[in-house]
């Protein structure tokens, strides 16, 4: 166990530490452009796909024996494509595609020797399954994202102070020397615990049915969701305060924390605490967005932050909840790489071309209460009858409240135009919160005396999923106010690798006052 554990955490470590290391390194060769961090995002999570696959494929295809031979070979030409750091020929041309530029780079400077530390996750933990039968191998995973962890939090505070860039580079090239040691020691302990002629396969007990198909999606789409939305609130940082290595950490690290808290043991996620803190997380990210330039900068960082945490423990609480039998490892972990890899295409290839602003994060706060939904609806024990019963009372507390608003909202905006016969702002709000109320009382009265007069309980499973749909339909329909705020009085709105540009028309009906006005994220550039 403890040699499986050390190459776990020093193949972790360097897997990410590496991340903001050549990140920041071709920076400025791109103009210091949020998509640089994107693009190398989107690499990372390719080549960790790859890196599962190669796991994958080895540990159901060839003996053990072969294994270890063959990743010990794959060692030693990773090796040999030291070092890392990218030479100048690889800085980008006039009129070149950036995105395919640096993806080029980074495969050709960084590709082999990233590969290989993508395998040691679930390629150690199939060999630790081998070689210690029964134990589970699943706190490796934990462990594995503390090594990330610590490898992401230790970058800004002290290698990126203490070394240049260089040493760096040196420094990562002797770490991957010393995993080697420690990989080539595990190779030796299955090579030595295995038989040279390959043992009969055994029955599958009854734990190792092959997961359901609805398993395998839900795999694919809840890391998927998390990379969108871990992607989009990076993205959403960036554009707001700056490009910096800081602002590349703080969400890696919050993304990989609800990894550690989820895989380290199920008593860590609650559904129903974890969806009350969703649900005011998804609140102050919409009064955020809504608020936009006007919020502090501070404020804006520590809501983002909050959401994505709050929203990658759903996925990754969920995910962990839907865990095989360790004979299905391998596939549970390439499934969460797809998925990871998925939503970085989404965001690195596709959101650009499809979108002419950063709805990005939009998009992923709808799809996790979507998911969200579709969890609690297909699996009722997630939560204990007094759990469902709270939650009900509680989101429905909350719905009222946002009808509320609603309607104090939609007065607003009618009554400039003559609409609504209301004495006062302040009255016509009092009476449509007591009619809200009201209706709420009355409604939720009905439905309990018609389950009384049927004589079976209330089906509160059933009123808890109807109303986070509710809270679905309110979500969209506020970040769709909030799109359509934002881009009030934008007469063009482009997007590219380097951001948005956005052109404001404003007093067009009067000539003295007429004016348009450029804007590149937060950036006034002239009028």
């Amino acid at each position: 166990m403890p040699a499986f554990a050390l190459t776990i955490f020093i193949g972790a470590f360097l897997l990410f530490q590496v991340q903001p290391l050549i990140g920041k390194y071709i920076l400025p060769w791109f103009g210091g452009s949020p998509g640089v961090w994107t693009t190398c995002m989107l690499f990372f999570q390719l080549l960790l796909l790859g890196g599962y696959v190669y796991a994958h494929l080895v540990s159901r295809r060839l003996r053990p024996r072969t294994q270890a031979a063959v990743h010990l070979v794959l060692l030693v030409v990773a090796l040999a494509m030291l070092p890392i750091t990218p030479a100048d020929s690889w800085k980008p041309t006039a009129g070149g595609e950036p995105t395919w530029q640096i993806l080029l780079l980074l495969a050709a400077s960084l590709g082999l020797p990233y590969l290989v530390l993508a395998t040691t996750g679930p390629l150690m933990q199939d060999w630790f399954r081998r070689t210690a039968p029964g134990a589970s191998p699943y706190r490796l995973y934990a462990l594995s994202n503390v090594g990330s962890l610590l490898a992401l939090v230790s970058y800004p505070f002290y290698f990126e102070t203490s070394f240049t860039r260089q040493e760096q580079a040196r420094l990562w090239s002797w770490g991957l020397v010393g995993y080697a040691i420690c990989c080539g020691f595990c190779a030796w302990r299955v090579w030595r615990d295995s038989s040279p002629v390959a043992a009969p396969e055994k029955a599958p007990e009854p734990a190792a049915v092959p997961p359901p198909r609805t398993h395998w999606l839900l795999w694919l789409l809840l890391p998927a969701v998390a990379s969108i939305l871990l992607l989009a609130v990076t993205n959403k940082m960036c554009q707001d305060v700056a490009v910096i290595p800081f602002l590349w950490v703080v969400p890696l690290a919050l993304y990989l924390l609800t990894f550690i808290i989820s895989f380290d043991s199920p008593r860590w996620y609650s559904r129903f605490y974890y969806t009350l803190v969703l649900a005011g997380a998804l609140v102050a990210a919409a009064y955020a967005l809504f608020e936009g330039a006007d919020m502090d900068i501070v404020w804006q960082v520590a809501i983002y932050s909050a959401t994505l945490f709050a929203g990658c423990m759903v996925c990754h609480g969920e995910l962990y909840r839907l865990r095989p039998h360790p004979r299905h490892l391998t596939a549970f972990y390439l499934m969460i790489a797809a998925g990871g890899a998925a939503g970085g295409l989404f965001v690195a290839l596709v959101a650009p071309a499809v979108f002419d602003n950063f709805y990005e994060l939009h998009l992923a706060l709808g799809l996790i209460v979507t998911l969200l939904l579709a969890m609690a609806l297909r699996d009722r024990a997630g939560m204990t009858p007094l759990q469902w019963r709270l939650l009900a009372v509680l989101l429905g507390l909350a719905a009222i409240y946002g009808a509320q608003q609603a309607m104090a909202t939609w007065e607003v905006w009618l009554r400039p135009g003559g609409g609504w016969p209301v004495a006062s702002g302040r009255s016509g709000m009092a009476r449509w919160h007591w009619a809200v109320w009201l209706l709420a009382a009355l409604g939720g009265g009905a439905l309990l005396w018609r389950e009384w007069r049927r004589g079976r309980p209330f089906n509160w499973h059933l009123a808890t999923c109807g109303l986070i749909g509710v809270g679905l339909v309110g979500l969209v329909g506020a970040l769709s106010v909030q799109i359509r705020n934002a881009a009030r009085g934008a007469v063009l709105s482009a997007r590219n690798f380097y951001g948005v540009l956005s052109v404001f028309e404003y007093e067009k009906g009067n000539p003295e006052l007429h004016y348009l006005l450029l804007q590149h994220g937060r950036i006034t550039h002239g009028l």
